[in-house]
């Protein structure tokens, strides 16, 4: 046994002492100009943003599930713009909530899952974070049919925390 024990504490100090090859201090990321690219890149240097953000939206995504919208209103800046999967274009928090209050009305239960969340934020844009949010809503219509879609969307903040421009992407789930 203590043969083992020397063994093994021989070639653990071995193995910590020895210099990691799979890591190199002169790794750095590269930034995403527009040289060389065959599009030019709008948001550059993407890094993690304000999870709190994130936190917001999914508060946000339970309020509209329990059909609690004048709450999700302390959010929502006043000059807000909000692009919907159809086309339309919404503009100003009083449109936007009115809007969201129409659509969910149709609904007399709606239950989502998330399935991945992140706030990311740009360097050369410097007074807003995104949150973007990919999951799944499930709601039951008042005449008891059900409507089961995935949605992406996009909310912007400001530098004051408000949600400044707002994208939903949504795609129906068809029933096989």
């Amino acid at each position: 046994m203590k043969r083992f024990s020397f063994l093994l504490s021989a070639v653990l100090l071995s193995v910590l002492s020895m210099p990691s090859i799979a890591q190199n201090s002169n790794v750095r990321q590269i930034s995403n100009t527009n040289e060389n690219q065959p599009y030019k890149v709008i948001y550059k240097d993407i890094k993690a943003g304000k999870s709190d953000y994130s936190k917001i939206i999914l508060n946000a995504w339970k309020l509209y599930d329990n059909n609690r919208l004048d709450d999700i209103a302390m959010i929502i800046a006043d000059t807000v713009t909000a692009f919907l999967p159809d086309g339309t274009v919404i503009k100003g928090k009083g449109n936007f909530l009115t809007g969201l209050k129409a659509y969910r009305g149709d609904f007399s239960s709606v239950v989502s899952t998330v399935s991945a969340i992140t706030t990311l934020k740009a360097d050369n844009i410097p007074n807003q974070e995104a949150t973007t949010i990919w999951g799944t809503e499930t709601a039951i219509k008042k005449d008891g049919t059900t409507q089961k879609m995935n949605i992406h969307e996009l909310w912007f903040f400001n530098k004051d925390g408000m949600v400044i421009t707002f994208y939903q992407y949504a795609m129906p789930i068809l029933s096989k």
